[in-house]
């Protein structure tokens, strides 16, 4: 169910639309008409981290962004029960009923691009595409449990420290030095968006979904069933998931697989020109029913 509100977002006054499951409201935009396009946000961003995509997309098609669980102005439970991977899978479910969108293309960065998997895995009948991109960290089984021990190091940091200070030292890890050498003005924008982060939502989600998902590398029945297209875009220098998306290419029947040099997580803001043009390509690509490994 779909509901209008009006409400104040960090100092922009505007009509906002929500989308209510379960007493959760998730916070919506759609822009644009045509096939619809839903975009969803890495832990360290918000849906506004879309803006020039959606820019660029909103001319043909019918673009949806949304705010996570956790993520204001959607709501932040203060609950661990209520963060989950399957409750963020759910979520997908419920931005395309209060959407009126039966199936969509998604496109998912980091934790969004692995909750998108799981929703095209639970749900392929009601997904056209998926482009994904910063998956699978943690995923190798030699480092697994050590992701899990770190998620949950980073989860204490932002359930105890003071946001603007634990945004800050988690804006500045070694996955975003391209970024920040590569697009100043996006980096300095995606440190101040982590600062801004609800620490409540920050933290059970980095305790609860990234710190208690399952290794990808452990999915290979799930995934060999899936037959919806799949792109999957890593960089080159993204080296915490860069053999694991190799296995996803290899895994999944209808999966292609883009390497970009010299790049690192955050493909959509290090080359965003490149990246719309290769989501572009997908889109097109599929929709005249040229995907396809077979010959």
């Amino acid at each position: 169910m779909a509901e209008d509100a009006r409400s104040n977002w960090h100092s922009t006054e505007h009509t906002m639309m929500f989308a209510a499951r379960n007493g959760v409201r998730l916070h919506f935009d759609s822009q644009g008409a045509g096939v619809p396009l839903v975009f969803l946000h890495e832990f360290a961003g918000d849906a506004r981290s879309w803006e020039p995509h959606v820019r660029t997309f909103s001319a043909t098609m019918r673009c949806i962004t949304f705010n996570a669980r956790g993520y204001p102005p959607s709501s932040v439970p203060s609950d661990d029960s209520s963060y989950s991977v399957q409750a963020a899978v759910d979520d997908i479910g419920t931005i395309l009923d209060a959407t009126d969108t039966q199936r969509a293309f998604l496109v998912g960065a980091s934790m969004g691009g692995y909750s998108a998997l799981q929703y095209a895995i639970q749900n392929p009948d009601r997904v056209m595409g998926l482009l994904i991109f910063g998956v699978g960290g943690g995923s190798r089984p030699s480092i697994h449990e050590a992701h899990r021990q770190r998620s949950l190091a980073n989860a204490n940091r932002f359930l105890t420290q003071d946001i603007e200070a634990a945004g800050r030292d988690y804006a500045n890890g070694g996955s975003r030095r391209l970024l920040k050498r590569k697009n100043p003005a996006g980096f300095l924008k995606f440190e101040q968006r982590c600062m801004e982060l609800s620490s409540t939502g920050a933290g059970l989600t980095m305790r609860n979904i990234q710190g208690n998902r399952q290794s990808l590398e452990t999915m290979e029945k799930e995934l060999s069933n899936l037959t919806v297209p799949v792109l999957i875009m890593v960089g080159d220098e993204d080296d915490g998931c860069l053999e694991t998306d190799i296995f996803l290419k290899r895994t999944l029947p209808a999966a292609g697989l883009c390497v970009v040099p010299l790049t690192g997580h955050a493909i959509a803001q290090e080359e965003p020109e490149f990246f719309d043009a290769t989501l572009k390509h997908f889109i097109e690509t599929v929709q005249q029913g040229n995907w396809s490994k077979s010959g």
